[in-house]
């Protein structure tokens, strides 16, 4: 009993421990790890068991914008250079699990030697996004390494490769905003990588090169990302045809116009996963829809997929001159990220009947619940269409990102009708969107379902 006071005494005194000062120096050194190398350093302050702690943190993250330099004077980037040699200097640790160095360039030299330095210390993660004023090449041992397994490399210039590039343990590579000089030195690079599994090609710069084949035997995951580079009003857009040869893919993402047309030489037999987004692009006369039609075909062994408005409205655009898109008789699972306003509702439904065994059905950008007026051709189209083509779906999601509201449910309700497994609709709305506005969606939602048959719930993100 008197050890029960003493530890209610203890607990209205208001005095309170340093619960992380207890704490083993592996666990302080782990929680250490997460932080910027700054942020890191910044600790040796506290006491002095903190002053070392920091030396031996396995990763290592240097980011010019984090002692505040603006990237216009070369003058303020001396305080950055002289950290950055001072942490390189004093660490205790041999090896570097993870180096990520975010910087403009004005000393090549000096930037040179710190990427070597991670290298030298077998960095298994190597991160760089560089900005610079005059051209920069890489030290020839980042492409030489025989420790690296995640290598990144984000940075606007035309990529300057060794005659031999050779990565033994490279399993992810990631490309920022890079170019290539010729099909040749992609080529080098790729076949450099003998164990690489996920490849990555984000805004890439194919400005000067015609065709690209990317053929690896043991890659799993490619994602081709044109997005930010095809919305530049300064930028080209390249003609270059991308050929994929990948016997063994398991995922496929691709987001860009198919200016750059993508050709699976082909089908993966093992392939699960696909997303497509098909921008629509700057110009207008080029027609995408072929590309679309053809990517598709290549696609129908997925399980899961996930698709955009343009995309859809291609394949819609297709049929008229190819035919039907393929049946895709494996798929259980798909994402649309889809706008009402911008897509007919006879082309989102008869895309979704090329799905006979779909299980899971979410719709993101609140796609199904807007302002949604049918002209006579829309009610005719969708009078048209088969009937239970549905029969296996069991859930749909509704994300809604933008918080609009809705006045009608059409695409929802003919869904509920020709899905006669259905058994839950869920409504995921941001905690920011206004109450009446939840609640007039889960008032016109609750009407056009059977309560009995279908679970009903309004979720917030």
């Amino acid at each position: 009993m008197g050890k029960k006071r003493k530890l209610n005494r203890d607990h209205h005194t208001g005095v309170s421990k340093d619960v992380i000062s207890s704490l083993p120096n592996c666990v302080l050194s782990h929680i250490l790890s997460f932080l910027p190398t700054k942020d890191a350093v910044g600790t040796s302050i506290l006491s002095t068991r903190w002053q070392h702690l920091w030396t031996g943190l396995p990763n290592i993250d240097f980011d010019d914008k984090l002692v505040y330099f603006t990237g216009t004077n070369s003058s303020e980037y001396i305080p950055f250079q002289n950290f950055v040699e001072r942490v390189l200097i004093h660490r205790d640790v041999i090896n570097v699990t993870k180096f990520r160095l975010s910087c403009t360039v004005w000393c090549k030299t000096r930037v040179s030697s710190w990427i070597s330095s991670a290298i030298r210390r077998n960095v298994h993660e190597l991160e760089l996004f560089l900005d610079f004023q005059k051209p920069f090449r890489l030290p020839r041992c980042v492409f030489e390494s025989s420790s690296l397994k995640t290598l990144k490399i984000c940075m606007e210039c035309t990529l300057m490769l060794p005659r031999n590039v050779f990565l033994p343990m490279l399993k992810n590579l990631y490309l920022g905003a890079v170019g290539f000089s010729d099909e040749e030195y992609l080529n080098d690079l790729l076949s450099g990588c003998p164990s690489l599994e996920e490849l990555k090609l984000i805004d890439c710069n194919w400005e000067n090169l015609e065709t690209i084949t990317i053929s690896i035997q043991t890659l799993k995951k490619l994602r081709i990302d044109e997005v930010f580079y095809l919305l530049s009003p300064n930028k080209r857009i390249s003609d270059c045809i991308i050929k994929v040869d990948l016997p063994n893919l398991e995922c496929f993402e691709y987001l860009g116009s198919l200016r750059s047309g993508i050709v699976l030489e082909n089908q993966p037999s093992g392939l699960i996963e696909a997303t497509v987004f098909v921008l629509e692009r700057r110009e207008s006369k080029f027609d995408t829809s072929p590309d679309v039609f053809n990517l598709f075909a290549r696609l129908k062994n997925v399980t899961i997929l996930r698709v955009s408005s343009s995309t859809i409205k291609s394949l819609f655009v297709a049929e008229g001159f190819l035919g039907p898109p393929p049946v895709f008789h494996k798929l259980t699972r798909l994402e649309l990220n889809v706008d009402i306003h911008d897509i007919y509702p006879v082309a989102l439904l008869k895309f979704l009947v090329r799905f006979p065994c779909l299980e899971i059905l979410e719709f993101h950008e609140g796609g199904v619940c807007n302002n949604l007026h049918l002209d006579d051709d829309d009610v005719c189209g969708l009078v048209s269409l088969p009937r239970c083509n549905l029969q296996r779906l069991k859930t749909i999601n509704i994300y809604y990102h933008r918080g609009e509201s809705t006045t009608q449910l059409y695409v929802l309700d003919i869904l509920v009708d020709i899905a006669p497994a259905l058994e839950k609709v869920s409504i995921c709305c941001p905690r920011q969107m206004d109450p009446s506005k939840k609640d007039e969606i889960a008032m016109k939602v609750r009407k056009m379902l059977d309560c009995s048959r279908v679970n009903f719930v309004v979720l917030f993100l």
